[in-house]
């Protein structure tokens, strides 16, 4: 029975250290917020199931019991949705992932009910174990089916991945799989089958294998040379609490076998053990670091920053052959028309209306030019950053003075709703009124039947959100994904580079823009700032 609940207590731990490393990394990204709703739940019911395991009645042994299957009910649901957005494939698989959490839910009605969770008896070593209602069994076949469907995703798409993606999922999925298949020996008793959970304790190795992944690969971008501290603590303290579990363990044996039972005999005996196991522990931590890690925390470090230049660097090359492309393809157009008049010119020189034309057409045509080269030398040489502090409502409120008539003109009104009426952020005024500027246009040029402009600031712990949200006509799903690329465009006299731009300048300063849009509904412009 101790063991069990040592085991329980050591899976509380990891499982709630790991989630608050995730948590510690705010981001947006549907991948990131998707992962904290199944580290939340597993949470939620490693640490119920711990004061479960020590309850002292049936009562509050089947208070615990139906608290703990909160969690365990959504972990299926959760870890699906956490998968399609790993695989990209979130829009092919959203009504199931809508069914999936529906499913959940019914469940979580029923589990507050003898329907789901019947009672709690005695089983085995366990005082208090549940017995299983007529609909748990639905349960399990969720609980089986949703991380298996999930993991042929995976499988099936790895190939698609890029290598260092592929690399940095590995372990998350390996891991996943190990801890859902130990869990799985918590059910046999549910029906009476006389099997214990033994293998239980593999719920801490899959966030383990997590930890591994941050430090190794960065998932989620968890940086370890900015979080290194805090993720090689949670390494350690995952060896510690063994030490100190296993000594716990040994002095209670020990006791037993020995029959003591005072306080000063038991703090003797677990000096002693601690004092033995002492090399033991070194050993564990110089066999992670040197085996497991391959190095130090410097190494691993090292090691980062030479990947992340990999792939920096294929991600220059592949700019380059986008940015030549789409510099052929822009040029190409007002060089046919300067050539086809250029052709007729001898011919019709003396013709004076071809001749003003002509003079018209290729000015115009230089002048696009000339504009595509000066966007193209700033989308490729940014200027250095020049960082003042500025009051962020203060740019909006100039901008939106400066557009005042374009506004008027198509009939849109604007909403402002501020956090509060002053926040003061370090930028650069000039190149962040240049992307707020950029989206304001979009989404007064989206808006052709007039319409509402939102602008929304939020401060979520050190960062600032800001939203703009149109009543346009908003994006098509297979555009979505290209918009932020140099030269994408569905305008007829747009350039492309724009929000490529923007997007330059927003991670210059250490932040993401991220756009959400539905076809005749409109389109969301989500930029997010550190505060300092």
């Amino acid at each position: 029975m101790l063991f069990y609940q040592i085991v329980a207590l050591f899976n509380l731990m990891t499982c709630g250290l790991m989630y608050m490393i995730i948590m510690t990394k705010y981001n947006t990204s549907k991948v990131h917020k998707t992962f904290c709703y199944f580290a939340f739940s597993v949470f939620l019911w490693a640490f119920c199931y711990f004061f479960w395991q020590i309850s002292t009645n049936s009562q509050i042994a089947l208070f615990w019991c139906r608290a703990l299957m909160v969690g365990a009910i959504f972990i299926p649901s959760t870890y699906f949705h956490f998968s399609v957005h790993v695989i990209e494939q979130y829009e092919k698989y959203k009504h199931y992932v809508k069914w999936s959490y529906f499913a959940s839910l019914i469940l979580l009605i029923l589990n507050f009910t003898p329907l789901f969770v019947y009672d709690v008896r005695p089983r085995l070593i366990f005082p208090y174990w549940p017995t299983a209602g007529i609909t748990f069994a639905s349960y399990i076949a969720l609980y089986v089916f949703e991380p298996t469907f999930a993991l042929f995703l995976l499988i099936k798409n790895l190939d698609k991945m890029e290598p260092y993606t592929r690399k940095r999922f590995k372990y998350l999925y390996w891991g996943t799989l190990i801890g859902l298949a130990g869990s799985l020996t918590n059910f046999p008793l549910w029906y009476d089958i006389p099997i214990l959970p033994w293998t239980n304790g593999l719920v801490s190795v899959y966030f383990f294998l997590v930890t591994y992944s941050i430090v190794r690969y960065q998932l989620f971008d968890v940086r370890i040379a900015i979080n290194r501290s805090l993720v090689y603590t949670v390494l350690v303290t995952t060896v510690t609490l063994i030490y100190f579990m296993s000594i716990y363990a040994l002095e209670r044996l020990f006791q037993d076998f020995v029959g003591y039972s005072s306080f000063l005999a038991s703090l003797t005996s677990a000096t002693a053990i601690a004092i033995s196991f002492i090399p033991l522990r070194n050993t564990i931590q110089v066999f992670i670091d040197t085996y497991f890690f391959k190095g130090s925390v410097t190494q691993i470090v090292q090691e980062n920053e030479m990947l992340r230049r990999e792939v920096a660097q294929a991600e220059k090359s592949k700019a380059i052959a986008t940015l030549a492309s789409g510099m052929a393809h822009e040029i190409k157009n007002p060089l046919t028309a300067i050539k086809t008049f250029a052709a007729h010119l001898p011919e019709k020189r003396s013709d004076v209306a071809f001749v003003e034309q002509f003079s018209t057409i290729v000015g115009k045509e230089v002048n696009r030019i000339d504009d595509l080269v000066h966007q193209l030398l700033e989308f490729s040489r940014p200027a250095a950053l020049d960082i003042k502090e500025a009051e962020i409502h203060n740019i909006i409120e100039e901008l939106l003075s400066l557009l005042r008539n374009q506004l008027k003109d198509k009939n849109i009104s604007v909403k402002k709703d501020f956090v509060r009426k002053t926040v003061y952020i370090n930028l650069d005024e000039s190149r962040i009124k240049q992307v707020f500027l950029n989206v304001l246009l979009n989404g007064i040029d989206a808006m052709l039947s007039g319409g509402e402009l939102t602008i929304k600031t939020r401060i979520h712990l050190d960062r600032l959100e800001l939203t703009f949200m149109d009543e346009g006509v908003g994006i098509l799903k297979e555009d979505i994904y290209q918009i932020f690329d140099p030269f994408f465009t569905r305008k007829d006299n747009g350039t492309g580079l724009g929000l490529a731009i923007a997007k330059g300048i927003i991670q210059e300063h250490k932040g993401t823009i991220l756009v959400k849009s539905e076809v005749g509904v409109g389109t969301s412009f989500i930029i997010d700032l550190p505060l300092n």
